[in-house]
């Protein structure tokens, strides 16, 4: 992120535990921000959400649902 933008504070980040999803997970944790990671199969996130001292959250959601990623944004918001 260039210096002149102020860094978010919290993140989505959809497929969030797995290949590229995660190198953007782990980038922003880097810079400081929580993430709420979305996976279709959020256990696959737990290894992450453990070294992340608190700064990862998982949910479950299949985002070729609506109702469900609507649903997950309201949850990572709250």
């Amino acid at each position: 992120m260039p210096s002149s933008v102020p860094a978010p504070r919290r993140a989505i980040v959809t497929g969030g535990a797995t290949n590229i999803g995660l190198a953007i997970t782990e980038a922003l944790l880097a810079a400081g921000v929580r993430v709420a990671v979305g996976q279709l199969h959020p256990e696959v996130a737990e290894p992450l959400v453990a070294r992340s001292g608190g700064r990862v959250v998982a949910f479950g959601v299949d985002v070729g649902d609506p109702a469900q990623c609507r649903a997950f944004v309201d949850r990572a918001a709250a």
